[in-house]
């Protein structure tokens, strides 16, 4: 198995050994994910105050700790109001209070954040006779059909312009996909003192994570893998004792945490409203600024014209200013001078279907050194090929299949941490497909 890609072997190479211990990994998977729904539907019960649900719940789920053959211990967070980050380990559990305490922090501050915008909502709706009427169950119906389509990868762009279905995906995936982000990347600080590669890494991406100014959210949406971002960055640069509980007031008295954001979307001219919501929220008090325009990950960022806003992004200023075409900021000199220190790419790719493979590679080949790039998609199905590939370009070198001839052979440009339930796992588990929640796949590029 390949130290780069986790890659598996076909089950007719694997020997009897081989084959029973990944029949048990899968087994004890599919356990795992029955427990994790388990454990949802007696949060969702407790926060409904469903006494019957919840006894039938807790009664499945004794049911299931008393099936297990080994000495993973399980635990049911009981409280839908609290975010509680539990790491279960064939080892026992470890809970670290300060990790904690800012993950309270970072899931208050993104619910406050979502509810603003909220508020800001309501004020273009009663705005707009035409769109004053849409109901909650509306918008619901709507982002149903086109969360549809985008996990088929058939959406289309005219899908976008129906503002029921992009408010209700907001209502449904905002907080949702925030709060990954923050517990994923709050994934890195925890440390068991080791030594070894895993540990290595998680070192050097921190030390990556807390020197971040510059971001840029690839299929940003509304904006929500950004704001887990700033949430992170909030837990880092703040006590709790210096939050302010006023809903009113805790998101102008924030010091600046970021000096760019760039957000990208194929369908920015669609999400532009609820993007410029989001933006008067968090600028200047939060982020200097926010900068948006349209991309599209199916074509070359170098070659292809709906990519030029990013392709002078990440050039770092070296070719010409950055216009884009969302913004009313005139101070292109200082966005000449920016550089990205974190790339986001939340969904997208499993969207597009393999259609992303050269717009990635241009993407590393351009990033600064030790920038970082973040992925999650609901399944680790593309995370794996995103491995693949940089494992096969470094074939390719050693086999003499370099543009420039006798080449010297050459090394990773990336390497690669899981930051999803199978962080702590083996190779042999991070390469199976099952995760307890989405797939999530942090790369650093090697200085």
């Amino acid at each position: 198995m390949s130290l780069l890609t986790g890659k598996r072997k076909a089950n007719k190479e694997l020997t009897p050994e081989e084959r029973r211990k990944k029949q048990y990994l899968k087994r004890e998977l599919k356990a795992k994910r029955k427990r994790a729904k388990l454990e949802a539907r007696l949060r969702h019960a407790i926060f409904r105050k469903d006494k019957l649900v919840e006894q039938e719940t807790r009664a499945l789920l004794s049911k299931e700790k008393d099936l297990q053959k080994d000495n993973t211990k399980v635990t049911v967070v009981t409280t839908a109001i609290t975010l509680k980050e539990v790491i279960t380990t064939s080892g026992g559990e470890k809970e670290n209070n300060s990790g904690e305490e800012h993950a309270v922090i970072a899931r208050d501050f993104i619910l406050n954040i979502y509810r603003r915008l909220k508020e800001q909502q309501k004020v273009v709706l009663r705005s707009d006779d035409q769109f004053s009427k849409t109901t909650k169950a509306l918008q619901t119906n709507n982002a149903v059909k086109l969360l549809r389509h985008m996990a088929k990868g058939t959406q289309l762009k005219e899908m976008f312009g129906n503002r029921d279905a992009l408010w209700g995906y907001t209502r449904q995936k905002f907080q949702e996909r925030a709060l990954l982000v923050y517990t994923s990347l709050s994934k890195l600080q925890q440390s068991d003192g080791g030594v070894n590669v895993l540990e290595s890494r998680k070192a050097r991406a921190w030390n990556a994570i807390k020197g971040i100014k510059t971001i840029c959210s690839v299929g940003c949406g509304p904006g929500c893998d950004a704001i887990g971002v700033v949430a992170l960055l909030q837990t880092l640069r703040k006590n709790e004792s210096e939050f302010i509980d006023d809903d009113e007031n805790i998101v102008e008295k924030e010091q600046q945490l970021l000096d760019s954001v760039f957000l990208f979307d194929w369908a920015m001219d669609q999400w532009t409203t609820i993007v410029s919501l989001l933006k008067s929220l968090i600028v200047p008090s939060l982020v200097k600024e926010i900068h948006c325009s349209s991309c599209d990950i199916t074509k070359s960022i170098i070659d292809d014209i709906c990519n030029t806003d990013i392709k002078k992004t990440i050039n770092h200023g070296d070719e010409e200013d950055f216009h884009p075409r969302y913004d009313n900021n005139d101070d292109d000199e200082v966005m000449r001078r920016k550089s990205v220190d974190l790339y986001l790419l939340s969904y997208i790719l499993t969207e597009t279907r393999d259609k992303w493979h050269n717009f990635w590679n241009e993407l590393v080949e351009k990033a600064k050194p030790n920038s970082l790039f973040y992925i999650a998609e609901p399944t680790p199905w593309q995370l794996h090929k995103v491995m693949q590939i940089e494992e096969q370009r470094i074939t390719y070198c050693y086999d003499g299949g370099s543009a420039e001839g006798n080449r010297t052979a050459t090394a990773s440009r990336l390497e690669f941490i899981w930051l999803d339930s199978s962080m702590d796992q083996t190779e042999n588990v991070q390469a199976l497909d099952g995760r307890l929640g989405p797939g999530v796949l942090l790369a650093r590029k090697i200085e």
